[in-house]
């Protein structure tokens, strides 16, 4: 390992931070001829290289992702994840012939995931799964719906069914319950590639000059499909993004060209009530970002409604408006989202959030 260290590394720091614990991931780039030939853990493939370190960073025997670019999809990545049981540094390959693929290790072992497939538990009575869960090598391996030891709760977001070996090739609703929330919720899932939560979409003009009592429940469609309109409300994405670390991922398709577009924020978090739901982040990913301009740049990201409206903006429609009240796309009735400064109509739209870290409470 020695010569690993003699390299001049390029670090990517995955954080992973709570109001309750916080643990980092960092990971070495070596050269960008250099790959690792060993037993995979998975492969993905993804829009941006921070899905493929976020999974890693879930999953304590990873230790070594290979990274190269999709054939035939040039926006996307396809990230391979290997056991840190068989790494060596023997299996580096040197290979001229793939081209622009790059190798990460991590440097930092992360803590153990809580995952839906649940740790051996030390005692002598056997485990009594719950939920319809199933005992298999001393564990309980839980029902899509549900999650913990015993297969006891609801499942708080869609990245545990994707944990516990669940795949969908479409997307589907699901119910949840966030550690911290009161009441479950039903929100859209894609499990694919981590377990993606669909926050949002729009698919047409949805009923948007609502009000705040009915911002914080939700908006638009009780039906969630991939063409729906809706909003989760206020509420549930405050209790979803407060259990762990997330980054949103903000999707468009326009009627003229570029047909379409995305931006991704960093450590993306609404506030509470009482903050009036307050949007930060810790950044954009500008490398991902293809067409969309960054409209959340406010550091006073504030949500309004007709009857709710902290920095009098007086719009005609909800969101997320800074001092200058600058436009808020996501809820407007005709959804115009800036590409290079040039405001583009918008089709069909949605926001998603992915889990980067463990959840912090048990």
């Amino acid at each position: 390992m020695t010569a690993l260290f003699l390299l001049t590394p390029v670090f990517l720091r995955l954080t992973l931070s709570s109001e309750l614990s916080a643990s980092t991931s960092r990971y070495i780039r070596r050269p960008d001829d250099d790959l690792y030939v060993g037993p995979v853990l998975n492969t993905v493939v993804a829009r941006s290289t921070l899905t493929c370190a976020a999974m890693c960073s879930r999953n304590d025997r990873c230790h070594v992702i290979n990274v190269c670019p999709c054939d035939g999809f040039p926006r996307q990545v396809e990230c391979s994840l290997h056991d840190e049981e068989s790494f060596e540094v023997s299996n580096f390959l040197k290979d001229v012939a793939l081209q622009n693929c790059f190798l990460w290790e991590k440097l930092q072992s992360e803590e153990i995931s809580e995952v839906t497939v649940t740790p051996t538990v030390d005692t002598t009575e056997e485990l009594q799964c719950e939920n319809g869960g199933t005992l298999v090598g001393g564990r309980c391996q839980c029902r899509r719906q549900y999650g913990g030891t015993t297969c006891q709760r609801l499942i708080r977001d869609c990245t545990e069914p994707y944990d516990n070996g669940y795949r969908t090739s479409r997307s589907v609703p699901l119910l949840i319950q966030p550690a911290g929330a009161i009441t479950p919720f039903w929100i859209l899932c894609l499990l694919n590639n981590g377990g993606f939560n669909y926050i949002l979409i729009r698919n047409g003009i949805m009923s948007s000059n609502v009000s705040w009592a009915t911002a914080k429940t939700g908006i638009g469609d009780t039906t969630m499909t991939d063409s729906s309109n809706f909003f989760i409300g206020l509420e549930n994405l405050h209790n979803l993004l407060s259990q762990a670390d997330y980054f949103a991922t903000v999707y468009c398709h326009f009627d003229s060209n570029p047909s379409e577009g995305w931006l991704t924020y960093e450590s993306f978090v609404v506030g509470p009530e009482s903050s009036s739901y307050a949007l930060s982040y810790e950044s954009v990913n500008s490398a991902q970002t293809e067409f969309l301009d960054n409209v959340f740049n406010d550091s006073a990201l504030l949500f309004s409604t007709f009857d709710h409206d902290p920095n009098s903006c007086k719009k005609g429609y909800p969101g997320w408006f800074g001092s200058d009240c600058a436009e808020s796309p996501p809820f407007a009735d005709s959804v115009v989202w800036p590409v290079n400064g040039e405001p583009k109509n918008v089709d069909y739209l949605f926001i998603q959030v992915f889990r980067s870290s463990n959840f912090n409470v048990n």
